[in-house]
């Protein structure tokens, strides 16, 4: 997600957020991760109110700063 918002984001804080050209599934196999391990980390992401998915292809990012915090930590 921190690649397609530094590539695709316009603005600062991420209000107009990113298109996700990808399934959980894509991204679960993608990173070689299950999907049972991508959905929950979805769902964190959300309930911490570092990211709003807004469907199935798009999210905004709320908290830029938490969001880069947690990228960079990985």
């Amino acid at each position: 997600l921190l690649r397609l918002l530094e590539r695709h984001c316009a603005d600062e804080d991420g209000e107009k957020g990113l298109s996700i050209p990808m399934s959980r599934s894509d991204i679960a196999n993608y990173l070689g991760l299950s999907l049972e391990a991508v959905t929950p980390a979805s769902r964190r992401l959300e309930r911490q109110g570092i990211v709003d998915f807004l469907g199935r292809h798009h999210a905004r990012i709320l908290n830029r700063q938490r969001f880069e915090a947690l990228a960079a930590a990985v």
